[in-house]
């Protein structure tokens, strides 16, 4: 996990559910999670909050089987071009 520009913590092999408190996050800032899904797992979940307010709920799901779903493969860019 890191944010914005500058040392930033980074956290292992975190518990399983966990829930991490990010420090000074906010308008600027950036977040990045790094996440392998268990053998077996059909889908995880990740909320972006603060208390029950939810900006952000990324859920997705490997049990679906739908011809007008895909696979999330990658969200990162990287010089204007998603990599």
């Amino acid at each position: 996990m890191g944010a914005g520009v500058g040392p930033s913590p980074v956290i292992y092999n975190s518990a399983t559910p966990a829930e991490l408190h990010i420090p000074s996050f906010g308008n600027g800032k950036r977040v990045q999670l790094v996440l392998i899904p268990l053998p077996g797992a059909s889908r995880f979940h990740v909320n972006l909050r603060t208390g029950s307010d939810i900006a952000l709920h990324f859920n997705p799901r490997f049990d679906v089987k739908s011809k007008f779903l895909s696979p999330i493969i990658l969200l990162r860019k990287h010089t204007g071009l998603y990599m």
